[in-house]
């Protein structure tokens, strides 16, 4: 899976490795309920602005179950912080 960032526009910007793998690992943790745990391998996946909130609210849990997580969870925030200052998007592209 890759991750991008969408502007309103849908032009779309890698933010790099690092990100997407930080988001895949939050994914891995996630538990049923949560946004994350929506994600699938094979499918395409987009979340707006109210679901990054979202996301990074369910982080906290996240970080909470695992420690060993902050840089990932830290990173994902930073992340999510610069597409919601765009009023973008994030687009999580399945294999």
């Amino acid at each position: 899976m890759k991750v991008f960032s969408e502007d309103q526009m849908h032009g779309r910007s890698d933010p790099g490795r690092e990100v997407t793998e930080s988001l895949l690992r939050l994914v891995d943790v996630a538990k049923t309920g949560e946004l994350l745990d929506g994600v699938h391998s094979y499918a395409d996946t987009m979340f707006n602005v109210s679901q990054l909130a979202r996301i990074s609210a369910e982080s906290t849990g996240m970080l909470a179950r695992h420690p060993e997580l902050r840089s990932d969870v830290n990173r994902i925030r930073e992340f999510f912080y610069s597409v919601e200052r765009r009023r973008g998007y994030v687009w999580i592209s399945g294999d």
